[in-house]
């Protein structure tokens, strides 16, 4: 989350994004609301200050499986906190995307979506650690495969919208962190697609 306000940049990064810390809301409008949960790691910044200011603070770490590789090899860049923490909340971000992509109904006609499965995991174990993830995210910079509903039918039009969220989620995985999206761009390109698609919005089953 972040805002520009002239020279001043005001920013949380939240460093723990998880689809557990992400709650759904029925606000008796015609589509849910996600609220963001679990502020316990976030650091505020504002006018280039932020609200926990030691190394050890700032290098905390949260869920293992939504670590970027930075965090998981411990080469954060300390010396421009608020831009590289915001970076690892995309990363994280991504990979929320892509398990509520595997349940979307739109890519998996006509059959039923598949059972949730949370990202690599064919990759790791259940409750994996610093290092299970390494060789995967940082040594072989592997990622959660495209479903095949997708690679398949990319060309489509009436899977137009869910490749561009493909290629979303592909930019905000990626393994350097100044090659990643951010968050701002991530936030306004999103926006953009949504307008673009059917008014009824993309379906996902719970």
């Amino acid at each position: 989350m972040q805002r520009t306000d002239g020279v001043a940049k005001s920013a949380i990064a939240h460093r723990d994004l998880n689809p557990y810390n992400i709650l759904v809301r029925d606000c008796d409008s015609p589509r849910l609301q996600l609220c963001i949960a679990d502020f316990g790691l976030s650091v505020a910044f504002h006018g280039g200050r932020s609200s926990k200011d030691s190394l050890e603070q700032l290098s905390e770490r949260g869920t293992v499986r939504y670590m970027a590789g930075e965090l998981i090899e411990g080469s954060l860049n300390l010396l421009d906190p608020m831009t590289s923490l915001l970076q690892t909340d995309v990363y994280a971000c991504a990979l929320v995307l892509w398990e509520l992509l595997w349940r979307c109904k739109d890519i998996w006609p006509p059959d039923e979506p598949p059972l949730y499965r949370v990202a690599y995991d064919n990759m790791v174990p259940l409750n994996p650690r610093l290092e299970h993830m390494y060789p995967v995210v940082v040594r072989d910079r592997r990622r959660p495969e495209m479903p095949a509903a997708i690679q398949k039918q990319k060309e489509s039009s009436s899977l137009s919208g869910l490749v561009e969220l493909w290629s979303f989620i592909t930019d905000m995985w990626e393994h350097e962190p100044e090659g990643r999206t951010t968050a701002a761009c991530t936030a306004d390109r999103l926006r953009r697609l949504r307008q673009t698609m059917d008014p009824t919005g993309v379906e996902t089953v719970p």
